[in-house]
């Protein structure tokens, strides 16, 4: 089937063209028409574009069948070309098998292209890591070392020599292999490392040692000379497969330039039945014969539209991928296969799991008592700063301000206790020094309640003048111990505001006591969720990995873009485009939620269409034939200004 890609690339081609009944030819009726024509072809003819307009994939085996039927009306029946009606069926059937070889052509290099492209990615990722290619050195050793066996074994036949194990020994395999010179591998190399080596790789590999090297930098050049020869057959093997995604791409974009002339030919239907075919569609099939193979055809296999129509849905395109796959085993570019890749771990891990149970059984009291240790650990984390912080939230919420509580540092009852100590002391010291009545008592305890105790401190005032003898016969004791409890009052009316304070704001300390508690369990729920994301192959958005892939296909987008000023674009910059376009809607379709699951936001708010819809509208913009360079450009920068923060592709966001 072929891609949602190459479906959108083609659908406009069918719908540019509506089948329409014909009108009668001046001077002549409706009815004349009809019986001027075979009813019983038309009938067929109908048929035959129904059963293509049912038919959601028009595979190679149903435009064969289609042609096949479309010879015997044209062998069983006298074509009529006054007869519009019966055209325009041709046409229309003929249209849809020309698109459908068009798509399939498509299809299959794009196919190539990125099936190329994932290879030599895969080969990049093992370039870059030394232990990765360490790791795939191990992986591809026992290959490695039949190869080796095979040469050796070939060898000692062909040279007539007796196999021993003094054969094995490092004199003799030089003899039995020497190198022409230092820039040339030996034999026995090269069934080791099947890949060709760079010259300098080479002269680096085996020049021979001066006596100055030193036993050190020979022993340190034998260890790590395996890992440097696989990091360049990994090289080798990603600069390969480039030049051939290049070749598969130029050809995609050939392709896709063909599109244009094809919708002009689809839209302008031509009845001439000259030398270049019914319909004037075979001009356009021997160009694309010529896109999708270089091998010369003969001229009977092209000779009309329906022969060329049946020479590349059934000889041409299904030859290209059986040639695509063999050429890439042929010069080993694939991967190694599943098994090769599994073997040490298969071997290595049923061992080491045997070792681990053995262990583990063997201190089973002690991995108990850590078991006991964690889960106390835990509920005593879950209980005390989780449990008990988030009840006392609660009790906050639910108590509110209510009066009457008792306070923080000071209560309420005890303030007024001592106000009232204060007005009766000081009421007291005026009835017995003021002689004051109930009237001017009545006024000075409104007064001694906002705090002006003017009339007694006159009174300490004047005591303070002869001290010793107020304090012996006078009232200087008791106007001091007023001011003390003056300043008790006044300190617990200030602790009463700070009481206050605290009480409006116990809601916000509840809510920090317990945010350590929240941060580590959000830390710890994020590393748990990172490592099983990471186990599944699967994250959020596709994961990290998926995201980066994404972020340097849109940087390659732009990069084609920015530095192909030209419209149009070549077909090496068209087919890239294509391809890494393709990519992005892949990565939308299989990795990003729908309407139904969105979960994205932008901006601070959620997408109403969801986050692979509103993706996959900016893909179609890329996708566009009909858009320019330019308007692919704002596109683009459209991309990064409303997908950088979501997916991630701002600087640290890709964790």
């Amino acid at each position: 089937m072929p891609s949602q890609f190459v479906c959108q690339f083609t659908k406009p081609l069918i719908h540019s063209f509506v089948f329409k009944p014909p009108f009668p030819l001046p001077g002549e009726s409706t009815a004349d028409a009809l019986s001027s024509s075979d009813p019983s072809k038309k009938h067929a003819l109908h048929a035959l574009l129904v059963s293509l307009n049912d038919t959601q994939t028009i595979t190679s085996s149903v435009v064969a069948n289609t042609v096949t039927s479309l010879r015997s009306l044209d062998t069983l029946a006298v074509l009529n070309v006054d007869d519009s009606e019966e055209e325009a069926l041709k046409y229309a059937i003929v249209t849809k098998l020309v698109v459908a070889v068009y798509a399939e052509a498509l299809d299959t290099y794009l196919t190539q292209a990125t099936e190329v492209e994932a290879e030599a990615e895969w080969w990049a990722d093992i370039e870059r890591s030394r232990f990765n290619v360490t790791w795939y050195l191990l992986q591809t050793l026992p290959g490695r070392l039949l190869n080796v066996a095979r040469i050796i074994v070939q060898t000692v036949q062909a040279k007539d020599l007796p196999l021993q194990l003094s054969t094995l020994s490092p004199s003799s395999l030089r003899k039995l292999f020497p190198s022409p010179n230092s820039l040339h591998p030996s034999a026995l190399l090269t069934a080791f490392f099947p890949q060709p080596l760079s010259i300098t790789s080479s002269a680096f590999i085996l020049s021979p040692k001066t006596e100055t090297s030193s036993t050190l930098k020979q022993a340190l050049s034998l260890v790590t000379l395996p890992t440097f020869l696989a990091q360049q057959e990994c090289r080798y093997n990603r600069k390969e497969l480039e030049k051939i995604r290049d070749e598969r791409a130029d050809a995609l974009g050939r392709l896709a330039q063909l599109r244009g002339p094809l919708a002009a030919l689809i839209g302008t239907p031509n009845s001439n039945h000259s030398q270049q075919g019914p319909f004037s569609f075979l001009g356009f099939l021997e160009l694309l014969n010529s896109v999708v193979t270089s091998e010369s055809v003969s001229s009977t296999a092209l000779d009309d539209t329906f022969g060329a129509i049946q020479y590349l849905s059934q000889i041409s395109l299904p030859s290209l991928d059986p040639i695509h796959v063999e050429y890439l085993r042929s010069r080993h570019l694939l991967r190694p296969s599943r098994i090769t890749l599994l073997w040490p771990k298969l071997l290595f891990l049923p061992p080491l799991a045997l070792y681990a149970l053995r262990f583990g059984y063997a201190s089973r009291v002690t991995f108990l008592d850590m078991l006991k240790d964690a889960r106390e650990t835990v509920e005593g984390f879950v209980k005390g700063w989780l449990v008990e912080p988030l009840k006392e939230v609660l009790k906050t919420v639910r108590a509110g301000g209510a009066e009457g509580e008792v306070g923080v540092i000071v209560s309420k009852e005890g303030v007024i206790a001592d106000l009232e100590s204060l007005e009766r002391m000081t009421l007291s010291l005026a009835r017995d020094e003021l002689r004051y009545d109930s009237q001017q008592l009545n006024a000075l305890a409104q007064k001694i309640r906002v705090g002006d105790l003017t009339p007694i401190m006159e009174i300490y005032e004047e005591d303070i003048r002869h001290p010793l003898k107020s304090a012996m016969m006078g009232s200087l004791l008791r106007g001091l111990f007023i001011q003390i409890q003056k300043a008790k009052v006044d300190i617990d009316q200030a602790l009463s505001g700070i009481d206050r304070l605290l009480k409006s704001q116990e809601l916000t300390f509840a809510f920090v006591g317990v945010a350590p508690a929240f941060a580590i369990v959000y830390l710890v729920l994020g590393l748990l969720g990172g490592l099983l994301g990471g186990i599944g192959g699967r994250g959020r958005y596709g994961g990290s990995r998926r995201r980066r892939e994404i972020l340097n296909v849109m940087r390659r987008i732009e990069r084609l873009l920015i530095t192909q000023p030209t419209t149009p674009l070549p077909s090496l910059p068209t087919g890239l485009l294509l391809l890494s376009v393709t990519r992005l809607r892949t990565y939308g379709e299989r990795f990003l939620p729908g309407s139904s699951s969105s979960s994205g936001y932008f901006t601070g708010g959620r997408f109403p269409e969801g986050v692979r819809e509103a993706f996959l509208e900016d893909v179609a913009d890329l996708e566009d034939p009909e858009l320019g360079r330019d308007a692919k450009m704002r596109v683009v920068e459209r991309m990064w200004r409303c997908w950088g923060t979501v997916l991630g592709w701002s600087v640290g966001g890709l964790v």
